[in-house]
């Protein structure tokens, strides 16, 4: 319950209760919340209290109000350190999020000449396009594109990247071991044929990552990544 005597003002009180249920667990991505009424009524609140806390909750992106239906715990989403080699799979893991991924396409293609040069490649060469959207506990936050050479991975497509990891199954098929990355991150507006897939609206600014992925000095991955910059944010950690 709220103490009156507690310096923190009421509003405060009420928000950081809120908080707690939603850190701790009780409520969940997509749970309806008591509405501020039922807030005032719970803990004997005015409605200007309880008004106050939810908007600052709502401004801070922790709950979402829909008209006609309610209030919800939102998705808050990730914070992505940029100090060290990481793959999507691993770090939702240990951020506490239920990684997975939604198998869009596999094809063989001829790459572009960007591509090419990145991997080192002639121009007969083809690469294997494996196209996904990523998700994190059920949320859509990317959508990925991996390029990888077919002369390094025969039979790629056999695979399930739906279910398995791609760095995973690299190591474990083909015994190269991802492990050094060049990523460019670009400011864009997320294009309709994207947007629909993100489930956003076109022309919503997002995050155009280009990744380079290396096995010590050889390069096995080129990644073209589109992010929901609502959902998923990089942050580069300077020591």
């Amino acid at each position: 319950m709220l103490d009156k005597k507690n310096p923190l003002s009421l509003y405060i009180q009420m928000k950081q209760i809120i908080m707690n249920k939603i850190n701790d667990g009780e409520w969940k991505v997509g749970d309806k919340i008591p509405s501020e009424t039922e807030l005032c009524e719970q803990y004997n609140i005015s409605r200007i209290t309880a008004r106050r806390a939810m908007t600052e909750l709502e401004h801070e992106g922790l709950i979402e109000r829909k008209p006609g239906k309610g209030t919800f715990v939102k998705f808050a989403g990730i914070s992505q350190e940029l100090s060290k080699f990481y793959s999507f799979t691993e770090e939702m893991k240990i951020r506490g999020f239920t990684p997975s991924s939604k198998l869009i396409d596999i094809e063989v293609v001829y790459p572009d000449e960007e591509i090419r040069t990145a991997l080192s490649m002639d121009i007969q060469e083809k690469v294997y396009l494996i196209k996904r959207l990523r998700l994190a506990n059920g949320e859509i936050i990317v959508i990925d594109r991996s390029y990888l050479p077919c002369k390094l991975f025969p039979e790629l497509e056999q695979y399930d990247f739906e279910q398995h990891s791609l760095y995973q199954t690299l190591q474990e098929q083909y015994g190269i071991v991802a492990n050094v990355a060049e990523e460019t991150i670009d400011a864009i507006l997320i294009n309709k044929e994207n947007a629909d897939l993100l489930e956003i609206n076109k022309n919503t600014p997002g995050l155009l990552i280009k990744r380079v992925t290396y096995s010590d000095e050889t390069p096995i991955e080129f990644n073209h990544r589109i992010v929901n910059r609502d959902k998923y944010k990089y942050k580069v950690v300077l020591r």
